[in-house]
């Protein structure tokens, strides 16, 4: 396994992210807009998501679940002081958070679809409280936050 390119992303790419956090934000309507809320209602949606994966296809609703993967990643930033970066094994664009001591990554659409995929939304409260409460062991080096981190 390659290890994991953290870069910058430009200011058009964080100008298109805080675009789809906030189109995914109009989408869940989650009260308060405290972070705890919107991860709530990104369970829920998420589980309506996976509804219509059932019937419709995941690819019918590939741009929904990005959005969300990226509302939740944001509530990292603003909970726990996570930052958007690119991080990928070839130096490709993947629009990730890094944890402020850049050794976890979450790359939240690959993170998103593993939720929808493996029917585990209830997941999302239960892996966004580890990361508030220290992820453990300490890697040597940057790795990816999945839910695997909790299971």
């Amino acid at each position: 396994m390659s290890a994991l390119i953290a870069t910058e992303l430009s200011m058009a790419q964080r100008t298109e992210l805080v675009r789809e956090v906030k189109r995914g934000l109009v989408e869940l309507q989650p009260g308060s807009g405290q972070p705890a809320d919107i991860i709530k209602a990104l369970e829920r949606a998420v589980f309506f998501v996976r509804q219509r994966h059932l019937t419709d296809g995941l690819a019918a609703m590939a741009d929904q679940v990005a959005r969300y993967g990226f509302v939740w990643a944001d509530q990292l930033r603003r909970e726990y002081g996570w930052g958007w970066a690119s991080v990928s094994a070839d130096g490709s664009l993947n629009p990730a958070v890094l944890s402020p001591d850049r050794l976890w990554a979450c790359d939240p659409v690959g993170l998103m679809l593993e939720v929808v995929e493996r029917e585990r939304s209830s997941c999302l409260s239960a892996l966004y409280q580890r990361v508030g409460a220290g992820l453990s062991p300490t890697p040597a080096s940057l790795c990816w936050l999945t839910l695997a981190t909790i299971l």
